[in-house]
């Protein structure tokens, strides 16, 4: 077998999941160990598929509902959510499925995180909108077979006679959000950026095309439903982005925008009376947050409407959500599923 090493690469926080990650894996007995596809490089981080049950805790209820999700749904590289130990993709599916399968204590959980009383219908984990459903169409017009705006978890639920949604976007070690495609830094697109960074970009290439015709534009989210929706959102202010000294969805904001967008656009097509927009990031991870000297949700939250900055939210995995679900485990599984998760994900944290 080739040598096998410790990946080493990113920030203070990305380095310390590795590390953590690696000792871990070989504390739980793996003893062959994945290879990258990137560099061809065995790392201690990435583990075979015969030892895939071990991303998913030892729990085969969780593994069956990855292969399940997988079986009929387009949720990513299934090989990365098998072997990678440090992804998010796990991760998410190792807090979520159990809470899917006891919507009893998603219903507690949700209603400490949104403050009153709620019954939790169902959760989705890596849901996607439909395009010609019983809804309609309720994305935002980039939906193919294999991308479009999606969200990691979706949670549906009641609050009295109030119907809801939360989307919400998981994160882990990542250190940023997904950034805008039309804002290139190559030569082909330095015009375009030029009129991206200036204060009259909207009134020069949004306003002037905002038909429903399709064609091709400059700005490539003007081919999707973003800047309508945009136009006549509750959540976005349009009259900030039109003032801003530019596109404030140039950089991290643009996953953001999509999302809240996304989770507006559901609760429209199925006559929710409300709709959340939630980023769950550990508290260590302020990695993500951090671009160009710049705070990526204080930037967000300027061109928000008092409705949308009400809506969105960003919340610690191991604070504001972990800490709220713990003190509700109320029998042995439960309990025993939790101790292994803060195990794995939440424990040696300092950085």
């Amino acid at each position: 077998m080739n040598s096998v090493s410790m990946y080493q690469s990113g920030n203070a926080w990305q380095n310390n999941r590795y590390a953590f990650m690696s000792e871990f894996n070989k504390r739980k007995g793996i003893k062959s160990f994945g290879i990258s596809k990137k560099s061809g490089n065995h790392y201690f981080h990435l583990i075979t598929e015969k030892d895939r049950l071990h991303n998913f805790l030892n729990e085969p209820e969780i593994l069956l509902e990855v292969e399940r999700r997988f079986s009929d749904h387009k949720a990513g590289d299934k090989n990365r959510v098998f072997s990678n130990t440090v992804a998010s993709q796990p991760c998410c599916f190792n807090l979520f499925a159990p809470l899917q399968k006891n919507l009893s204590l998603s219903s507690s959980l949700f209603s400490g995180l949104l403050g009153k009383p709620a019954i939790v219908n169902e959760i989705v984990i890596e849901f996607t909108p439909q395009t010609n459903g019983i809804y309609g169409d309720e994305s935002i017009g980039d939906q193919s077979a294999n991308g479009g705006t999606d969200a990691d978890v979706a949670i549906f639920y009641t609050a009295g006679a109030t119907k809801g949604i939360i989307l919400i976007e998981f994160k882990y070690i990542e250190s940023e959000f997904s950034v805008c495609g039309s804002f290139r830094d190559d030569a082909k697109a330095k015009k375009l950026r030029h009129r991206c960074l200036n204060g009259g970009f909207y009134e020069d290439l949004i306003s002037p095309n905002l038909s429903e015709n399709k064609g091709r534009f400059e700005c490539g989210y003007l081919k999707y439903k973003n800047w309508q929706l945009t136009r006549d959102s509750q959540v976005f202010d349009i009259n900030a982005i039109a003032g801003s000294a530019g596109c404030p969805f140039r950089f991290s904001g643009q996953q953001l925008w999509r999302n809240l967008l996304l989770a507006e656009q559901v609760a429209k097509q199925r006559n929710l009376d409300e709709f959340s927009f939630w980023v769950l990031a550990p508290a260590e991870n302020t990695f993500l947050w951090n671009e160009k000297s710049s705070n990526v949700e204080s930037e967000i939250r300027k061109v928000l409407t008092p409705e949308g900055n009400s809506v969105f939210k960003s919340l610690q995995l191991n604070k504001d959500f972990f800490q709220v679900l713990k003190p509700l485990a109320n029998d042995e599984w439960t309990k025993n599923w939790l101790q292994k998760f803060e195990e794995k994900y939440l424990t040696d944290t300092a950085i």
